[in-house]
């Protein structure tokens, strides 16, 4: 029953990914006067172990809902770029989110969100800054 759970949850959020991602558009060539940008970066230091492909990187609402494709963790990349058609008020939140049915034996990780409130102007660059820690659990 898990495994179906989680294969449910992989499908539900590729989807909403991949509509988002025309909503979304293409990144900075595409970028019209009526976008608003999060830039979200991942700081990890050198003595956690790899987080591999185990997360996303995901930019939501307050309600929890994504306001732009999630993108695939990548440790070579730090920063990562998000669009949303704007002007929007309320709460956007950066997080990491683990991929469904990834096995990471080494560590689990503990990512405090950084979330932002109020109204978000197109046209405007809002930075976000995630810190994965470690807990080893057993």
């Amino acid at each position: 029953m898990k495994t179906i759970a989680k294969t449910l949850l992989a499908t539900i959020l590729l989807m909403v990914s991949f509509s988002a991602f025309s909503f979304a558009g293409n990144g900075a060539a595409n970028i019209s006067t009526g976008t608003i940008i999060y830039q979200v970066t991942v700081h990890v230091s050198n003595d956690i172990p790899m987080i591999g492909n185990y997360y996303y990187v995901a930019v939501m609402d307050g309600q929890g809902k994504l306001v732009a494709p999630v993108q695939m963790y990548n440790s070579g990349k730090m920063t990562y770029t998000f669009l949303e058609a704007g002007p929007v008020k309320g709460t956007r939140v950066a997080t990491l989110i683990p991929v469904p049915n990834a096995e990471n034996p080494d560590a689990h990780f503990i990512v405090p969100p950084d979330v932002k409130t109020g109204v978000f102007a197109p046209g405007s660059i809002y930075n976000f800054n995630l810190w994965p820690t470690t807990t080893r659990t057993r």
